[in-house]
């Protein structure tokens, strides 16, 4: 009895309703096994496949063969084939492929690390079959990857600066607009130089995002409520924490986050029957997201005659104009909400009273909020109340109403209540000694 048939024999003959776990860890070697004699004659196929192609062109493709007639994904009839020309270069690695000690994927990792490489680099490869075949049996597919790399890397004279190079010329960010859902879907592939940059910082921001939910559910701003029970995958953060990291880009560059087109009598009266608010997409934007779009934005009017078709394009403004942000900007250092510490650099310019209900562009009704607390104002429903008591104070209200933070003073506002402090400080008793200066030594 082969091997293979010793560990077919022995799934056949167990019953797994009674299996203890040693006796599951047993069957699932025994799959292993399987598996990898499965992958062995599978890429013989396409070996021998390929062997008759090249005989006669006539014969059929190996893709083909391995397809078998529909009944296989393209996709694995084409790793079938490259396993086969793997196995035709590696002999020695397709034998502990044969005998379980490795696996197909490890004829994958094999195939992988030689892409790129010249027919020279290729031969000189397949010279280390013997090593490659002791490393697979000791090393895990991901470990065995690795080394295959290396081992190219060995190989090519510039010690892998083409591959990066190759790599870097195949690096593409693709997107488009779903019709069905209207949701941004895309697919990128980067080389893991610049590619490990971008995940560094994408997952450093998801993390402060996820520390930051933990004390606060909202203070993420992921721009949805959670629903009862309902747990939110770190995909979501990270979704958000892109958001972050173009908008701060796009900030830092003087650059629009967003194109916003809204008809005029919306922007003025609010939300009506034939109302325009969308993105240069074409994508809807909900009446809260417009609003809070307009809070700190350039506008620019453009007419439309109905009759003529005349198109009457008018001048630029920002909403808060750069000698007022200057001034914000000498006023507060940070989002002006409680301990947050975002720099005045990465927030909004807010509305106390929102600019589409007439709130004046005044520095009396103007503040920095970061993009969270710009977001739980519009979208999430929160709001920013002058004290009775206290005037000039602000407090954060969430939507019962419940004071959740007080805004801090500016520095203005700090610097004279500290003065105001100081001249109320009682006289000391104690009078200070004015102190004579000393002469200076004489000179001959």
């Amino acid at each position: 009895m082969t091997p293979a048939q010793r560990h077919l024999h022995h799934l056949e003959n167990t019953d797994l309703a009674t299996c203890t776990a040693a006796q599951l860890a047993a069957l699932s070697e025994s799959c292993r096994q399987l598996d990898a004699y499965v992958s062995y004659v599978t890429a013989s196929i396409a070996q021998r496949a390929n062997t008759l192609k090249n005989a006669d062109k006539s014969a059929p493709d190996p893709a083909d063969v391995m397809g078998n007639k529909g009944r296989t994904s393209k996709r694995t009839a084409r790793r079938n084939t490259r396993r086969g020309k793997t196995l035709g270069e590696l002999p020695g690695l397709g034998e502990k492929v044969a005998d379980g000690t490795a696996s197909g994927e490890h004829l994958d990792a094999a195939n992988n690390a030689q892409h790129g490489l010249t027919q020279q680099e290729r031969a000189a490869f397949a010279a280390r079959d013997a090593e490659l075949a002791n490393a697979a049996g000791k090393l895990s597919p991901e470990a065995f990857a690795k080394h295959c790399r290396q081992v190219a890397n060995d190989i090519k004279a510039d010690r892998g600066e083409s591959r990066l190079e190759q790599q870097r010329r195949e690096s593409y960010v693709k997107a488009w607009t779903e019709p069905s859902t209207g949701m941004i879907r895309g697919s990128f592939a980067i080389d893991p130089i610049r590619g490990e940059t971008i995940l560094n910082g994408l997952n450093t921001l998801t993390d402060s995002l996820i520390n930051t939910a933990k004390d606060d559910p909202n203070g993420a701003g992921l721009g949805f409520a959670p629903l009862d029970g309902e747990t939110i995958r770190r995909e979501q953060y990270a979704a958000q924490a892109l958001t972050l990291l173009a908008s701060a880009t796009l900030a830092a560059a003087g650059r629009a986050d967003i194109t916003a087109v809204a008809d005029a009598d919306t922007l003025a009266n609010g939300f009506h029957d034939h109302t325009v608010a969308e993105t240069a997409n074409g994508a809807p934007i909900p009446p809260a997201t417009l609003a809070r779009l307009c809070c700190d934005s350039v506008l620019q009017a453009i007419s439309i005659d109905p009759l003529t078709g005349q198109i009457n394009v008018g001048r630029r403004h920002r909403v808060a104009t750069d000698a007022q942000r200057a001034v914000l900007r000498a006023l507060h250092s940070t989002c002006a909400v409680g301990d947050c510490d975002t720099p005045f650099e990465q927030c909004h310019v807010h509305h106390i009273l929102e600019w589409e209900h007439g709130g004046p562009t005044d520095l009396a009704n103007l503040v920095p909020l970061c993009w969270r607390h710009h977001h739980l104002v519009h979208e999430g429903g929160w709001h920013l109340m002058h004290s009775v008591t206290q005037p000039g104070q602000l407090f954060l209200t969430d939507p019962g109403g419940t004071v959740r933070a007080t805004c801090r003073p500016t520095r203005l506002e700090a610097w004279t209540a500290a003065k105001k402090q100081r001249r109320q400080r009682p006289a000391s008793n104690v009078h200070r000694r004015r102190r004579t200066p000393e002469r200076e030594p004489a000179t001959n």
